[in-house]
């Protein structure tokens, strides 16, 4: 039983994720003319920063981790509140379609060749951080249903116990994402500054 009901949670958060993957790379087919006037104007001004080396490689690292590791925090934290688990799936939604907009901000911008660039976003470093994510909600949900479910049947848990798998896996996680904010933030951009002859 218990198996089933972790395959089931499993399993929303993989079709809550495509959802919101798809959506996320639709949306730029349904905002305004300035909307999308932004996006590029953005794409095209975070791109050249790279290209002629006008970005601090170190501050970038801290501030992509400083965001993660707030989130990864937040959503262990919302896993201990049961009335938190509409915030831990909003949550989760918004990353996964982040990630989709931003691939489709890159096609929307340079056209195919913006697939390459949208390929190399995607692999590893997203597949990775998605992984992390999906690890740490499943948790968060699974440990939130587990206490609401022992206060509805006032049935006694071992709390330490809970802690100390629960914080197994955000150390796991954590370690997730230092190595893909690293990457993000010393590797993605020599990759592109490669590349920089596709769109120059």
């Amino acid at each position: 039983m218990d198996k089933l009901k972790k395959n089931k949670i499993l399993a929303f958060l993989i079709l809550l994720s495509i959802i919101a993957f798809l959506f996320g790379i639709f949306f730029t087919t349904i905002i305004s003319s300035n909307d999308i006037a932004l996006v590029k104007q953005y794409i095209n001004t975070f791109m050249n920063n790279i290209f002629d080396n006008r970005i601090f490689l170190i501050d970038s690292f801290k501030e992509s981790l400083f965001i993660n590791v707030i989130f990864i925090i937040s959503i262990w934290l919302f896993g201990l509140l049961v009335i938190s688990l509409p915030l831990i799936i909003f949550f989760y939604f918004f990353k996964v379609f982040s990630l989709g907009f931003s691939i489709s901000s890159f096609v929307l911008t340079y056209k195919s060749k913006g697939l390459i660039f949208s390929i190399i976003y995607f692999f590893p470093n997203e597949i990775l951080k998605y992984f992390a994510y999906t690890l740490l909600v499943f948790n968060s949900i699974k440990i939130s249903k587990k206490i609401f479910k022992s206060i509805i049947k006032k049935e006694n848990i071992n709390f330490n116990k809970i802690i100390i798998s629960y914080s197994k896996i955000f150390i796991i996680v954590f370690i997730i994402i230092i190595i893909t904010s690293l990457y993000e933030s010393f590797i993605l951009p020599f990759l592109f500054s490669k590349l920089k002859f596709l769109i120059k």
